[in-house]
């Protein structure tokens, strides 16, 4: 399943409107219309965490639930080898350094904090 149809699906299974959605989700309800209409494919790591928080599950399960998403699981992991072949920012940049040059045990404790690991 695609996160449009993921995000349409749940919102409507709940009886929410857009409006309402997007309150939970920390966005505005024009986002929430592109994303299920596919006008948006690519949203950002922050959008997505928020999106997971607001209906209710981790990042990590939401990730894993929806088909068109594992490009976003492989980057959440912030792994040079892992991250999507696309431009990213100075301080995207900076975390998957900062995340790579950590020891083991740092690298743990992101990943459990993004609730990608127990």
């Amino acid at each position: 399943m695609k996160l449009s149809e993921y995000v349409k699906i749940y919102r409507k299974k709940h009886g929410l409107s857009l409006r309402q959605m997007a309150v939970l989700c920390d966005c505005s309800h024009q986002y929430l219309s592109k994303l299920e209409n596919e006008e948006i494919t690519a949203p950002t790591a922050k959008t997505l965490a928020n999106l997971a928080k607001g209906m209710g599950i981790t990042l990590h399960e939401l990730l894993t639930a929806v088909d068109d998403m594992d490009i976003y699981y492989d980057a959440s992991l912030f792994t040079k080898d892992e991250c999507p072949a696309k431009a990213v920012s100075e301080e995207e940049s900076a975390l998957l350094n900062a995340y790579t040059d950590a020891d083991d045990r740092t690298r743990k404790m992101v990943r459990m904090l993004l609730g990608i690991e127990q």
